[in-house]
């Protein structure tokens, strides 16, 4: 069926958007465990929650009864980093066939054909963004702290105790030494750790490393005697599955009482200056409990055009404020002769419970290591 170029051009536009929203990759393997939430306010809450494990006391009945003072840390308030990205319309191969001149009738082929290279553009700008936001749930996961531009950084004020050299005195040593106590490593200080100051009653936890970490704990003597293939008691690798977040999955090994769900994550985004860089820093471990942990991908909210509904004979539109996590929109520049689409959003990682995370440096290097 054949269309006018203005009956068209709205169709083709969101016909784009739908093929994109159905594009849209999920997310990457960090990112996955925060849950997302959009706000209406440009400015978010970053109240950090810290359970003192306090046991009731009873009371005398009729009496006023205990004051309970709030678990926030701390209640301040941040603007979320905004990402503006764009690119042209008219510069896509199929956009002359349905917008241009010549186009006073457009097929549906001609329209599909557009929206599909629409919605691959859509996707390159959405996927930038999110490296961007995967980054930054990396550094809170790692460090505590996410960098952003101009200094303005956020630290969730990791505990000490949860950021752990293991090659401190103490601490047990690097994996690469191979009669390294890697089951006390994780039984105490990972696990032990967001138990007693996360208050977690958590079994099971997810142990993120890179694939030469992973290469590193299978050449240990905790791995060979202990969590080896055979000895399905105390390890479980089956088959391995892909993750949805971007990951491998290895099975389980257990140490002391717990369980850990085994991912290597080996991500990485080009730089400003054209190079590859790891998303992770691949001597760290990240260790989190697969239930319990409130981490939380926040989206502020971001301007966003609606048409005015009034008398108003300014320009027949208006901004608002409005919750998304990804806003998109086109624009054409009558002076410049540019068809733009847009896309825009205010994301940030949140560490609501900031004890619910451990991170363990596993090795100063892999110099001399061999890579399977």
């Amino acid at each position: 069926m054949a269309l006018t170029r203005e009956d068209s051009q709205g169709l083709t536009l969101l016909a784009g958007i739908k093929k994109y929203q159905e594009l849209r990759k999920a997310p990457t393997h960090m990112m996955g465990f925060f849950t997302p939430e959009t706000y209406d306010s440009t400015a978010i809450p970053l109240e950090v929650q810290r359970d003192n494990d306090l046991l009731a006391v009873d009371v005398m009945r009729g009496t006023n009864g205990n004051m309970n003072k709030s678990s926030v840390w701390t209640a301040k308030t941040i603007v979320p980093p905004f990402y503006h990205e764009k690119y042209s319309i008219n510069e896509l191969r199929s956009y002359e066939r349905v917008f241009g001149s010549t186009a006073t009738m457009t097929t549906s082929q001609a329209r599909a054909s557009l929206a599909a290279e629409n919605a691959t553009q859509l996707m390159r700008l959405q996927n930038k963004i999110i490296r961007a936001q995967e980054r930054m749930c990396v550094q809170a996961l790692e460090t505590g702290v996410v960098l952003l531009k101009n200094d303005e950084n956020i630290d969730y004020k990791r505990s000490a105790d949860s950021l752990v050299d293991l090659g401190q005195v103490g601490n047990g040593g690097y994996w690469t030494t191979t009669t390294t106590d890697v089951e006390t490593q994780l039984s105490d200080k990972a696990a032990g750790f967001i138990r007693e100051e996360g208050s977690s009653s958590a079994g099971v936890f997810d142990l993120t490393m890179s694939s030469q970490m992973w290469i590193t704990l299978k050449k240990t003597d905790y791995f060979k005697n202990n969590a080896n293939y055979n000895n399905v008691k105390l390890i479980d690798i089956n088959s391995p599955v892909a993750s949805a977040r971007g990951a491998v999955y290895h099975g389980q090994i257990t140490a002391g009482s717990f369980i850990f769900n085994v991912w290597t994550y080996d991500g990485t985004y080009t730089n400003a200056v054209g190079t590859r860089v790891r998303m992770t820093d691949g001597t760290k471990i990240v260790v989190t409990p697969t239930e319990g942990a409130i981490f939380e991908m926040a989206y502020g909210a971001v301007d966003s055009i609606v048409k005015d509904t009034g008398t108003s004979a300014v320009s027949g539109k208006q901004i608002q404020k409005t919750a998304a996590d990804y806003y998109v929109w086109d624009n054409v520049d009558t002076q410049n002769l540019v068809h733009t689409m847009h896309m825009t959003s205010a994301p940030i990682a949140r560490l609501v419970t900031p004890d619910m995370v451990c991170t363990l440096k596993a090795a100063d290097s892999f110099t001399g290591t061999t890579v399977e």
